[in-house]
């Protein structure tokens, strides 16, 4: 009578498969497992056990697992667009987003793309309002003001200059459309913190570095 041989690679790829799902968001640990599985199972296959449904239902369970993991890690490489609580003064609000992000108010989307700065004179940033929305947009530059933080006025609301020909207009934006312009602020710059307010709810941080 031939002995009945036990898949125990196979059973290990299983399991070890197992358990590095449900560690595969754990660093190291979850790739250990995830690694022997793999090895296992392989193991398993080369040596032509009777049952294979362990080692490669083992494989694939730590294959899963392992896109998990990159997928966890990718994201996580992502910057976010908002700075940290650290990064801005108390009186600022809760979220403060970085220059240079997107950031997106009901149906447009505001981007700093520059900030050039005249010290002791004004800021003038460089923006771009996109429509994303299904319905026409207005826009203007008394949309934005510039919040500082210096001095005994911190917190103080700064309105545009409106009468250069150079800088943004009022207009509006059918669905898909965006403009570029600037807007300046003029007031006695210094190293200070700087937001640029959309509507009064979305600040930006456009402080001179």
């Amino acid at each position: 009578m031939k002995e009945k041989r036990s898949d125990i690679f196979g059973f290990l790829s299983l399991w070890v498969g197992f358990i590095g799902l449900l560690n595969c968001l754990v660093p190291i640990v979850g790739l250990i497992t995830i690694v022997f599985s793999i090895i296992f199972g392989i193991i398993s296959l080369i040596k032509k056990e009777r049952t294979k449904w362990k080692a490669i239902t083992g494989i694939s369970i730590s294959f899963t697992a392992l896109i998990i993991a990159t997928v966890s890690i990718m994201i996580s490489f992502i910057p976010d667009a908002s700075l940290s609580q650290v990064d801005k003064p108390d009186w600022a609000p809760e979220e403060v987003y970085k220059y240079g992000y997107p950031v997106k108010h009901d149906d447009v989307e505001i981007s700093v793309n520059k900030v050039f700065f005249s010290y002791g004179k004004m800021v003038r940033p460089g923006i771009t309002i996109k429509n994303i929305g299904e319905d026409t947009v207005q826009y203007s530059p008394n949309d934005f003001t510039l919040v500082q933080d210096q001095g005994n006025e911190k917190g103080k609301r700064i309105n545009p200059v409106t009468n250069s020909e150079y800088l943004l207009k009022s207009g509006e934006l059918e669905p898909g459309e965006e403009i570029s312009g600037e807007i300046e602020f003029v007031f006695p710059v210094n190293n200070s913190f700087f937001a640029l307010v959309y509507k009064d709810e979305v600040y930006i941080d456009v402080t001179y570095n």
